[in-house]
């Protein structure tokens, strides 16, 4: 996978689409609670995920980072590092690799390719 910190999918992500807010798959998180993704709107974003085509692309971007912010692939950052920590992967920062500082990609973008 080339890495321009893009997500280039086969066909277009759900959570591309306009008639779901993009702040579903951003929930606060608060104090390092997992709390904050389960709140009804990261519950409307997972619900979505569980159902996209790309749901498995997305969360194969999502784990080559440890960073990563928000729900990707219907799992939340300590979700997926569970699945890093699990398989012996070695994610690299999102933030640092990443030249303007950005830190996400708002999921209405049409991120594909």
């Amino acid at each position: 996978m080339t890495d321009d910190h893009m997500l280039h999918l086969s066909q277009p992500a759900l959570c591309a689409d306009p008639a779901f807010d993009p702040e579903w798959w951003h929930p606060v998180e608060v104090g390092g609670s997992v709390q904050w993704s389960y709140t009804f709107e990261a519950k409307r974003a997972r619900s979505v995920c569980q159902v996209c085509p790309v749901k498995q692309e997305c969360l194969d971007y999502a784990l080559q980072y440890f960073d990563l912010a928000g729900i990707w692939g219907g799992l939340d950052r300590k979700e997926r590092h569970s699945i890093q920590v699990a398989n012996d992967m070695n994610p690299t920062s999102w933030v640092n690799s990443y030249e303007s500082g950005v830190y996400r990609v708002p999921h209405n973008w049409e991120n594909n390719g």
